[in-house]
């Protein structure tokens, strides 16, 4: 028997709704594994350990330990990418690491979970509460799984959570316990998918007791030319297909850049809410209700979970039809950097999930990556499934280094010719931030580097540390060229007045000697002056 691993995310009251009254099956962010969670029912325990308050919202820490909280379960599957949610500088970091305040770096969770209280004679007894500690994980934006329930917990360890409904699948969707069913149009940019003559279509996958797909539902939001699909109630059509051939069930992962930030697409939708499907049930606001049906080359190399090289003929997503005024692509950031995604016009969707709604005309480098299982096998499947290809080494600053440039090169936006050379400075002074960069192209053109991600700068305070000597201090400030032949020059202004001296207050600098503290002679007469 397959036993498939479960993990649990916390999600906003809007997102609730969005899952129970509009259908929406999308899901993604921080979770936990829900084994390690079992028992725990305490909103407010819940509340503490995945650090889920926003400061000034609904979600204000005082105001929120006292409300209760939605969490999701979701079972996995083979295409569920996860990976462990740690800081820059730790050696599982994947893409720069998690950078969402504000969570630990190490990736574990902690929180004094209270027990009920146990009256006595004198009514101050209270029985023991207990520590408790999970890794964190990031789940890579994904369509639910079938199985997925919602819950709702209570700020109290003796009331039992409320199960408020369960995602059945494309068909049927959210379906809660009073029998409720709400369905949306699913998007071909993620999740399975199979491949007829006609176009990509979402489905379904139905699996034996050993967890091998022997079957899959089709499901379509226009009616085919194939014979044997159905009607839903829902205005869905449907047809069941026996898969032979487990390697014929792929995903097509939509990517793209946008303003430099890998991304990543999740649906199409209209942005002129009169565009929208009229079916309110399905509460569709997707544009993507066509299924793909014109043949196309555009698509890449496939990556996770397997690369699957499509056969010659065989449909392919086409994202060049959706080029037109008034669709708006829903994307995500590759990149989990809550500070520099903002910077880039993302907006907070769920704990550790960025979004925006830009035109499709604005996403450079678009491409899909297929996709096919590793294994249908999940009962031994890791909590953490992605790490990086090399495991950052934060005591070498040759490690440190090129994952500077790493990240700089990931966040280049697309263009052709391709880059010649990249330069940044970069100030940090106490906690004062200043920088700048530039990058040359082949064709002697240049682009300003207005937003820089923050492993960025996590790797200089590193570097920083690494180089500290007790008499004589650390750099402040630093200067790299990078090539794109491998040659790297560099400048550290370590008594030297940099070029973005300014930038930094008498207070920053303040911290900046206690931090980094040097003897009398080795703190030149512009910096005493500066930390007055």
């Amino acid at each position: 028997m397959n036993v498939q691993p479960i993990y649990q995310l916390a999600v906003t009251a809007e997102q609730m709704h969005g899952f129970l009254d509009r259908g929406i099956d999308l899901c993604g962010g921080f979770a936990v594994d829900a084994q390690v969670l079992s028992g725990v029912t305490d909103s407010r325990t819940l509340r503490r350990l995945m650090r889920f308050t926003f400061t000034g919202t609904s979600l204000d820490t005082a105001r929120a330990l006292t409300q209760p909280l939605f969490m999701l379960t979701i079972p996995s599957t083979p295409f569920l990418s996860v990976r462990a949610a740690v800081g820059p500088l730790q050696e599982h970091a994947v893409f720069g690491g998690i950078i969402f305040p504000p969570l630990d770096a190490r990736g574990i969770l902690q929180a004094h979970e209270p027990k009920a209280v146990q009256p006595s004679a004198h009514d101050e007894s209270r029985t023991p509460g207990v520590t408790v500690r999970s890794p964190l994980l990031w789940i890579q934006p994904t369509r639910l799984p079938t199985g997925s329930q919602l819950w709702k917990f209570f700020p109290h360890p003796a009331v039992t959570p409320e199960l408020l409904g369960t995602y059945t699948g494309l068909e049927h969707g959210w379906r809660t316990p009073s029998g409720d069913e709400h369905a949306i149009v699913p998007s071909p940019f993620i999740g399975p998918v199979v491949r007829r003559e006609w176009g990509i279509v979402p489905v379904d996958v139905h699996t034996d007791d050993d967890g091998k797909p022997v079957a899959v539902t089709m499901v379509s939001p226009t009616p085919p030319t194939e014979a044997g699909f159905h009607q839903l109630p829902n205005k869905l059509w449907v047809k069941r297909l026996t898969i032979e051939d487990e390697r014929d069930i792929t995903e097509m992962r939509a990517m793209g850049t946008y303003r430099g930030m890998p991304v990543q697409i999740l649906r199409s939708v209209f942005s002129d809410p009169a565009r929208s499907n009229p079916n309110k049930k399905m509460g569709n606001t997707s544009a993507d209700a066509q299924v793909a049906s014109e043949r196309t080359a555009d698509s890449s190399a496939p990556q996770a979970p397997q690369s699957a090289e499509p056969q010659p003929g065989q449909p392919q997503l086409n994202l060049s039809q959706h080029l037109q005024p008034g669709i708006l692509a829903h994307i995500t950031p590759m990149i989990v950097d809550s500070a520099y995604a903002q910077a880039l016009g993302f907006q907070i969707a769920a704990p550790g999930l960025m979004q925006a709604f830009v035109p499709f005309t604005d996403l450079e480098g678009r491409y899909v990556d297929v996709a096919t299982a590793r294994s249908w096998e999940l009962q031994t499947a890791a909590a953490a499934t992605s790490t990086p290809s090399k495991a950052l080494n934060m005591h070498n600053s040759g490690d440190l280094v090129a994952a500077i440039l790493k990240m700089l090169t990931t966040v280049i936006p697309h263009h052709s010719p391709t880059w010649r050379s990249i330069s940044i400075d970069v100030q940090l002074v106490g906690a004062s931030i200043a920088y700048t960069g530039v990058i040359q192209f082949d064709d002697e053109t240049t682009l300003t580097l207005n937003h820089i991600p923050t492993a960025v700068f996590h790797y200089l305070a590193q570097l920083k540390i690494l180089m500290y000597r007790k008499d004589s201090g650390t750099f402040y400030a630093a200067h790299f060229d990078f090539q794109a032949d491998g040659q790297v020059e560099a400048a550290l202004y370590t008594d030297e007045e940099s070029p973005l001296l300014s930038h930094a207050s008498a207070d920053a600098w303040y911290a900046e000697l206690r931090q980094f503290p040097r003897n009398e002679a080795s703190i030149p007469l512009w910096m005493r002056t500066a930390a007055r």
